[in-house]
């Protein structure tokens, strides 16, 4: 056994002596194979230095550090997958601003390297936490819908034809935003009606570049032209009620307002799944479909089990249970304490860092 700097660390080094947090609490156990989230959760408490290595081995280590190899290879899948539909995009918006043609057998091949990543994948939001940065949202946006919208789809049951069309109209839901001009777009503060009502065109840009493509007449263009439109005939830009939407446009719909709440964008920052997903849950029998919402909520639920979380009160624990109604307010372990905030409403969450891809589909 020795002591080794976690900027020298290797993935798959086995964890020597217990770690414990600053304020004594135990952080990771003797034994445990160290992933790059556990590196990354070391140094955020500001440990920098570890003992790794066994007299023996844990049972299963060389099993393990395979499984972690592959978790890797998986990612680094994912990873691809991700720009590769953001190349898509941003060559799509262009050629549209252009006037230009464009083919959709290339969004067609980049969702053939999307699907399989996504439908292999537990936790996709994970993986998109990890790709995610401030830059470039449209295009990031595009492709995270795209997957969630798969996964929605795969939650619901559909069909790979179907995933893939779904795939295909999250990835092009916001070309139409081409045609927008980048002061409305990039607008950090709240748009005026005069803004906001050429934001609105988007979607129906969107519809027309589809019509280009030759995919008028599609499920895909549907779902494109009817991603803004709402349950109760709120939405834009035809106020279509919930019987005249396609699925496809519901799925998207959870998606977009799902991934606009979790990322960071010039007027807003980020929100934790978990106060995202109770959001939506409030837009279920107005806005958003029922059955779509609370299938991708009970999604979220089941992936924050685990997880860390932080509280607005500076304390940071585990979340043991999650009501699928009031998914905002867990029950949270802190140290030998249980903290259940449907009891103390004095108390919110600060973050959630979901669980990693040890679940299993």
């Amino acid at each position: 056994m020795k002591t080794i700097s976690l900027r020298d660390l290797v993935i798959g080094e086995v964890l020597g002596q217990d770690a414990y947090g600053p304020q004594g609490q135990l952080l990771l156990t003797r034994g445990t194979l160290l992933r790059a989230s556990h590196i990354q959760r070391l140094r955020a408490l500001g440990i920098e230095e570890v003992a790794v290595g066994l007299d023996a081995a844990p049972p299963g280590a060389a099993a393990s550090r395979g499984a972690l190899a592959a978790q890797d290879a998986k990612s680094q899948a994912f990873s691809r997958a991700f720009d590769a539909g953001q190349a898509v995009v941003r060559e799509f918006m262009e050629r549209v601003a252009a006037g230009r043609p464009v083919d959709s057998a290339e969004a067609r091949e980049s969702i053939d390297l999307i699907y399989p990543q996504v439908v292999a994948s537990h936790n996709v939001l994970r993986q998109l936490g990890q790709l995610r940065s401030k830059d470039e949202y449209t295009l990031q946006h595009s492709v995270a819908v795209s997957i969630m919208g798969v996964k929605i789809g795969q939650l619901l049951g559909l069909a790979e034809p179907e995933l893939k069309e779904v795939g295909l109209a999250g990835l092009l839901h916001d070309v139409g935003k081409c045609r927008i001009p980048s002061a409305i777009l990039n607008k950090p503060g709240r748009l005026t009606a005069e803004e906001f009502a050429e934001m609105k065109k988007h979607a129906v840009y969107g519809y027309q570049a589809m019509k280009a493509m030759g995919l008028g007449a599609s499920a895909v263009a549907l779902a494109v032209l009817q991603h803004h439109e709402r349950e109760d005939g709120s939405g834009y830009p035809l106020k279509l009620p919930s019987p005249r939407l396609h699925l496809y446009a519901k799925i998207l719909a959870v998606a977009d307002c799902f991934d606009a709440m979790t990322s960071d964008r010039v007027y807003s920052p980020r929100k934790p799944a978990l106060l995202a997903a109770q959001e939506i849950l409030r837009e279920v029998g107005s806005t958003l479909d029922a059955a779509v919402t609370r299938r991708f909520v009970q999604y979220v639920v089941d992936l924050a089990v685990g997880s860390q979380a932080r509280l607005s009160n500076g304390e940071a624990g585990t979340i043991v249970l999650v009501d699928p109604e009031e998914p905002a307010r867990p029950l949270v372990q802190v140290q030998r304490r249980f903290i259940d905030l449907r009891q103390r409403r004095d108390l919110v969450l600060e973050d959630v860092r979901l669980q990693t891809e040890s679940r299993g589909r």
